[in-house]
């Protein structure tokens, strides 16, 4: 919608595709247009080519598709015919938006996966590849009074990022699992942290829809918020959540990537990672072995590695850079 905004304001878009592309032939009647002239042809399909023809560029759609069954019905039949050019000189003549409506009245299922396609022509290849999720990044760009509205799905659960996060940054982070009853512990964590900051995670808001007005105004109304505060929310999709919070605050959503090479970056990040906590313990376990040779001193940092490792606990140092993203 944002590619589609702007072509618009740029005048590449007219008002009477725009509004073709958002309704196509749901309004029409069947019965009241030209007959569809092969049966193969779902209803639904040729009305959504009539409200097409209506448009300049498509204005001969109809005679073309009827002169030309064998060539339509081969193209419409192929798994993913968004990648194969299109019949009768259309893929030439068609820019990505227009060959987007024709995707879009002939197969919509295969609407999305023209939309990346436009999304790059119009925007550029940058703004079609799914992005990481970087929560370091969005807390630096983000002030107190901007919460963040995490939107889950399945296995999207971004508390163990968070809790790492506040962490590495030595931030006081509290949490409650919103449900009955929890109203009064989350109000009381966000008072004590606005007062002397820290972050605050609230889990499964959906549970608790009433409490999200409470959120607006005690993020509104404080006249005193730390600059250390931040507040985390995550919720399940749900249509009475209030507009007012998510217009107020960053949302963002920790799918798993989609495609090999958004695949293949999460892993590379992963990789990198690895390489530098397995460097830390070696370089860590190296430098307690010359300690403990009376090589070097016992710094205060290798006494705390030395005896988490005594107490079968990871070391803080390891932690933090196992955090590191």
């Amino acid at each position: 919608m944002l590619a589609i905004k702007i072509d618009y304001h740029n005048g590449n878009i007219s008002h009477e595709e725009f509004l073709t592309f958002i309704k196509g032939g749901a309004s029409l009647d069947l019965n009241a247009v030209t007959p569809k002239p092969f049966r193969w042809i779902l209803d639904i399909t040729w009305l959504n080519l009539v409200e097409i023809s209506k448009l300049e560029t498509f204005s001969t759609v109809l005679q073309v598709i009827e002169l030309n069954e064998k060539d339509w019905r081969c193209w419409y039949e192929c798994e993913k015919p968004e990648n194969e050019e299109i019949p009768c000189g259309y893929n030439a003549i068609l820019d990505g938006f227009r060959k987007l409506l024709l995707i879009r009245s002939w197969c919509p299922d295969r609407t999305i996966s023209q939309a990346k396609k436009y999304i790059e022509e119009s925007l550029g290849p940058e703004y079609s590849e799914m992005q990481i999720l970087d929560l370091e990044e969005m807390w630096l760009e983000s002030e107190p009074r901007t919460p963040f509205v995490c939107l889950l799905s399945i296995g999207s659960d971004p508390t163990t990022q968070i809790g790492a996060l506040a962490k590495q940054k030595s931030i006081v982070l509290k949490s409650v699992s919103m449900g009955q009853g929890q109203e009064y512990h989350a109000r009381k964590m966000i008072i004590e942290s606005m007062a002397i900051g820290g972050w605050v995670l609230l889990q499964n808001v959906h549970l608790s829809l009433p409490f999200c007005s409470e959120i607006i105004d005690m993020l509104v109304e404080s006249e005193h918020i730390d600059d250390s505060f931040r507040m985390w929310v995550t919720t399940e999709p749900h249509n009475e959540f209030p507009i007012g919070l998510l217009q107020m605050a960053l949302k963002f959503t920790n799918e798993p990537p989609q495609g090999i090479r958004a695949s293949l970056k999460r892993s590379y990040q992963e990789i990198d990672r690895m390489q530098r906590v397995i460097k830390r313990v070696h370089t860590c376990l190296c430098d307690l072995k010359l300690a403990i040779d009376g090589t070097i001193v016992m710094s205060p940092a290798l006494k705390e590695s030395l005896d988490a490792m005594y107490d079968a606990r990871i070391p803080e140092t390891w932690m933090k850079v196992c955090a590191l993203r």
